[in-house]
């Protein structure tokens, strides 16, 4: 439960090392539901990706309430009627769209690691598992797999892995990824080039 006192939530969608914590990474979903017990419940979703501060207080004068501070956007707002928290979840999964089935193999157990310098202690890691009888469906790998922090990219020495990626080279065929203007250092160069967080590897075991 929220206080609903003088409180208020920044939504701000990032991704940066070191966020600091309860701070927002990724994206947002500002939906409230507001249950009222015997008169059922009903809840609002704003639909707007820009940043916003959402405010709740509870004066003499107002009662409780709900404020919304945005950059900018259009206030596209959903009401969903309920009457009932499950009716509300529903309403909202048809207004936002229904999740993606997951594929069988994502249901498995998944192991995941910062820090594996190369892909022999993945290896190693996966073999270990195998030696344990313990079942895993994947292994990933976080930054490590990249070559100076480059998506789509192998390090030549610590990953030597003759893989082609299929999605970078039609994407660059394609000429579908955004690039540096020609007044930049970069001119040609697929944007942003170089970044902290790149995709991720995977080896399936």
């Amino acid at each position: 439960m929220l206080n609903s006192t003088k409180y208020t939530r920044t939504i701000w969608s990032r991704d940066a090392y070191t966020v600091p914590t309860g701070t927002n990474v990724y994206g947002k979903h500002p939906i409230y539901l507001d249950n009222r017990g015997d008169l059922g419940t009903h809840g609002v979703f704003l639909l707007n990706s820009n940043g916003m501060d959402i405010k709740i207080n509870n004066t003499a004068a107002d009662g409780q309430y709900p404020e919304y501070n945005t950059l900018g956007g259009v206030p596209d707002f959903y009401f969903l009627a309920g009457p009932s928290p499950v009716r509300v979840a529903q309403q909202n999964s048809e207004t936002v769209g229904k999740a993606a089935l997951m594929p069988y193999w994502a249901l498995g157990f998944h192991q995941c690691c910062y820090g594996m310098r190369d892909v022999y202690v993945v290896i190693e890691v996966a073999a270990n598992y195998s030696a344990a009888g313990i079942p895993i469906e994947t292994m990933w790998t976080y930054v490590d797999y990249v070559y100076l922090q480059r998506v789509f990219t192998l390090d030549p020495n610590r990953f030597p892995l003759r893989i082609n990626c299929p999605a970078l080279n039609r994407g660059v065929q394609d000429n579908a990824f955004m690039e540096w203007s020609n007044d930049s250092i970069y001119q040609g160069v697929v944007w942003p080039g170089v970044t902290g967080f790149p995709d991720w590897f995977a080896l399936s075991t």
